[in-house]
């Protein structure tokens, strides 16, 4: 992903059977996962187990860099282009 100041995704959300992590590669990357918020800086990965609330966005002042990967991915690519395409 590529974070511009201020994006986010659309809100606090989990998915029943999809595994996520993030690795911020450049940036601040906020995150609240099952209630919990940490902001995570390069280098740093944020595990969230399937069926766990979660929500995150850019934390700092320039664009952030995230690397997802979700297991399984399924559809989710999909979604995706969907959500923003």
């Amino acid at each position: 992903l590529y974070l511009r100041p201020g994006a986010a995704v659309p809100g606090e959300h989990l998915h029943p059977g999809v595994h996520e992590t993030f690795t911020v590669l450049g940036g601040c990357v906020g995150f609240r996962v099952d209630g919990v918020e940490q902001d995570a800086v390069a280098g740093v990965s944020v595990a969230v187990p399937a069926g766990v609330r979660h929500d995150w966005w850019n934390a700092g002042p320039r664009e952030a860099h995230v690397l997802v990967e979700l297991a399984p991915a399924g559809r989710f690519e999909e979604m995706i282009l969907n959500l923003f395409g």
